[in-house]
């Protein structure tokens, strides 16, 4: 059986574990009808007594009977709650997270125990050993007291294989180095003095099976990181490190595993690299005979991009002068993952920035590492070392991944001022020094032109993703053409625009005139930088894909939206922005075509979008919407959706305006085939947002006038995904806020008499059990901000507030800092 609580997911070894009793009196957790259904039911839960009650009753009646208990999305420091799950453990668990999904460590977090000894794990007898629990995570174990119930938790782990903490404190180190079994450690909130106590328990011959390691520094502690710290912790593994994550590698640290783990490594996950040169790199692929992963680009945009180390093209050659033939590398028949820039090819055809200044010019500020270009030695020297490293990538036989570009752009910093520059034309553009001009141009033979020799490629017909994102590539219509044909396992293709040019010439060739359709295309992504149209071409390439079923465009123009009418088997069009012309053009091409479209999603509109555009495109379906994602809808787009419950089966409308209680109690009660319905903006760590679109709870009990018995809704028996808002239910139990502060008048909903609460409660309680197909249920959002840069900052007041309020019958209380 498999529980989901608010945020903690259970699954039972004993059915009888679904029958929670009915009497624990915690405000919003009853555990009656809904539990019956199917065990999906959300709590918030601000009092700590009140909390406990929770916690203990989960202690002591649920989870002695399951085998996998995940307790998700826990803040700050929850020790008494990991203590009476700890005690309550079953011998036959087999595995246990409780995981923070914000971290709170600071740098000084494993200090406050410094010079004590782990006096209390002496050598006695082990009582009830989890001989079943192989996973642990307690990522949420921060700074305490007592590490008592902890220390004897992690003796009782006998064959823990993989165990994912925080920190690593002294007080429990000689319980970490009795898990002889343990193959994997993760520490999320990494520190120097972490990294001391981990190596000093592999040097006294702890964790002898330690051969996967993981550790995350913050963003602002990776600069604190001492290269010869990490490198002695690396040195003191006696069998070799298999896998090694980490957030930053320094050159050190990078020569330990060379030197001594070459002959067992076979992952390698680095991301800060900027001090690790190119002939260091190459190191890795020619000692190391197992690789079969090696990473040092970040997956995706973050905020404070990682600077990433880069192969010299020359080097990754590795040409021999004699034989003029390329080294045999050990890797080469092991390699599956290859994310690494490739860097330093000298490219005549590039010559202006992508911003258009000229790149002989000194404009450090758009050059990649403010360096001179490179010229050719001799003509054509450009397309030889090309198709040299061609050469080399051909030989990875299993190469399922090849990343050589990656998002480097700092995602939060888009709004600021002092991170934009004029181009050539006078426009403010974004910082943009790291795009790549000096690497692979990725294009085939062309007419007038040589062939830069891509189709040595042809080897790898295992690669499933090839991403190219930021970098100064000729791939066109045919190049895509030939991936797709080559590469038969291919399923991502990522940032195939070309690299466009600023001297006048067109960059797009024009496939007027010329035959061949593309059958084997299901799924297209046209992602353009900076909000920029889409290349000319992509209207002819649209009309030769006649089996195009999903596409996924960053916005719409109209110089090639007319060629989706060709598209006759399109079901799923994706849109990143609209502005105030797309639905009128969207609108148009419905009209006229795409007769299989069914599903519409559209990730963000500019204020400038009237309404009763978006009705008319939601009008102007054909076959009726069976998904529809479309965010600031005002009521006439929202009765033009309602039109379309009888065909929905997926709807998300965030930020809509004009969608009221009564809407979503319609769209509810009328849609047989609904199977998820969000209203709730997703977490977003990174920037406080506020979603006030909600269901009364007298709407969502719906129930017969002058009657107990509640209203058939069409789909109670297909909703698996319900995550909205359902308010208007009074809490006289709630007298303060979150923080400590007496609740405002007209913040409180009183009631209209006793017992209402309770009653209105426990009807929503019936409402959510007759959702017999209920799999995610989510009634509330983060909706904070809690990026990284205000992270400490939240943990110190947090502890001012922890210490100001320490008081019988509240320590431990779970407090976090708002932003006022």
């Amino acid at each position: 059986m498999n529980w989901i609580i608010g945020a903690v997911k259970m699954r039972s070894m004993d059915p009888r574990a679904s029958s929670v009793s009915n009497s624990t009196q915690v405000p919003t957790f009853t555990a009656g009808a809904g539990a019956r259904a199917r065990p999906a039911v959300a709590f918030r839960i601000s009092k700590y007594e009140q909390d406990m009650v929770f916690w203990r009753t989960l202690s002591t009646d649920i989870v002695p009977r399951l085998k996998e208990f995940e307790a998700l999305d826990v803040y700050g420091e929850r020790s008494e709650e990991l203590r009476l799950v700890f005690n309550h453990c079953p011998p036959k668990i087999q595995k246990l997270k409780f995981s923070l999904s914000h971290s709170f460590y600071s740098a000084d977090s494993d200090e406050q125990h410094e010079g004590e000894e782990d006096a209390r794990d002496g050598d006695v007898e082990i009582e009830d050993p989890l001989v079943e629990l192989k996973d642990l995570d307690v990522s949420a174990l921060g700074p305490d007291r007592d590490w008592s119930a902890w220390s004897a938790f992690l003796r009782r782990s006998v064959c823990l294989e993989s165990l994912t903490v925080g920190s690593i404190d002294r007080w429990w180190s000689q319980a970490l180095a009795k898990c002889v079994r343990l193959r994997r450690l993760h520490i999320q909130g990494c520190s120097m003095k972490t990294l001391g106590v981990l190596a000093s328990i592999l040097k006294n011959g702890g964790l002898s099976n330690l051969d996967d390691i993981v550790l995350r520094f913050s963003r602002f502690m990776s600069s604190q990181v001492n290269d010869q710290g990490l490198a002695d912790m690396l040195s003191a593994c006696r069998k070799g490190w298999r896998s090694v994550d980490v957030s930053v590698l320094y050159p050190r640290s990078a020569d330990v595993l060379i030197k001594n783990h070459h002959r067992t490594l076979e992952c390698l996950y680095a991301e800060e690299t900027s001090s690790l040169t190119s002939a260091r790199l190459y190191q890795f692929l020619l000692l190391c005979p197992n690789l079969h992963t090696f990473s040092i680009l970040e997956d995706g945009a973050k905020a404070l991009p990682a600077t990433p180390a880069r192969f010299e093209a020359d080097e990754f050659i590795d040409l021999d002068q004699v034989t003029n033939t390329l080294r045999p590398w050990p890797c080469e028949s092991t390699l599956r993952v290859f994310r690494a820039k490739i860097a330093r090819i000298p490219r005549p055809d590039v010559t202006h920035t992508y911003h258009g200044f000229p790149r002989d010019e000194d404009n450090y500020q758009y050059d990649e590492f403010d360096e001179e270009v490179r010229l050719e030695e001799y003509p054509g020297q450009g397309r030889d070392i090309q198709h040299r490293v061609y050469e080399r990538l051909s030989r990875f036989k299993q190469l399922e991944v090849l990343a050589l570009g990656h998002n480097d752009r700092d995602t939060l910093s888009f709004s600021r001022e002092s991170n934009y520059h004029p181009d050539a034309q006078g426009v403010d553009v974004y910082f943009d020094e790291m795009f790549q001009y000096e690497c692979l141009s990725m294009n085939l033979q062309r007419s007038g032109g040589g062939s830069s020799g891509m189709e040595l490629l042809a080897e790898l017909k295992d690669l499933r993703e090839l991403n190219v994102h930021r970098m100064a590539t000729c791939i066109g219509v045919e190049e895509v053409r030939w991936m797709t044909q080559n590469w038969p396992k291919l399923r991502s293709l990522t940032d195939l625009v070309s690299y466009p040019r600023h001297n006048g010439e067109q960059q797009a060739v024009e496939m007027e005139g010329q035959e061949g359709l593309l059958p084997s295309i299901r799924a297209l992504n046209v992602i353009c930088q900076d909000g920029n149209q889409c290349p000319p071409s992509l209207s002819w390439f649209l009309s030769r894909c006649t089996n195009l079923e999903s596409l996924h465009v960053s916005r719409l123009d109209e110089t090639w939206v007319r060629a989706l009418e060709a598209c006759i088997r399109l079901k799923c069009l994706r849109i990143g922005s609209i502005d105030e012309e797309s639905p009128k053009l969207l609108t148009m091409t419905l009209k006229n075509g795409l007769s299989s479209l069914d599903s519409i999603q559209i990730d963000s509109c500019n204020e400038g979008f009237q309404d009763q555009d978006i009705a008319d495109m939601l009008a102007a379906c054909h076959r009726g919407w069976r998904s529809i994602s479309i965010p600031r809808l005002g009521a006439i787009a929202v009765r033009a959706v309602i039109r379309h419950c009888a065909t929905l089966e997926s709807l998300t409308l965030r930020r809509s305006y004009g969608l009221t209680s009564g809407d979503i109690l319609q769209i509810l009660s009328s849609s047989p085939r609904l199977e998820s319905l969000v209203t709730l903006i997703s977490d977003n760590v990174r920037h406080p947002c506020t979603e006030l679109t909600h269901i009364m709870a007298t709407d969502f009990i719906d129930a017969e006038p002058f009657s107990e018995s509640l209203k058939s809704w069409a789909c109670e028996p297909t909703l698996k995904v319900f995550r909205a808002r359902i308010s208007g239910i009074p809490r006289p139990d709630i007298t303060e806020t979150f923080t400590g502060y007496p609740m405002q008048d007209d913040l409180i909903l009183s009631e209209d008499y006793p017992g209402q609460s309770h009653e209105i409660q426990q009807r929503v309680y019936r409402r959510f059990a007759r959702l017999a197909k209920l799999e995610r249920l989510e009634l509330g959002y983060e909706d904070r901000d809690l990026s990284d840069s205000s992270r400490d900052l939240g943990y110190k007041s947090q502890k001012r507030v922890k210490d100001a309020r320490r008081v019988e019958g509240v320590e431990g209380i779970e407090c976090h800092a708002d932003d006022n």
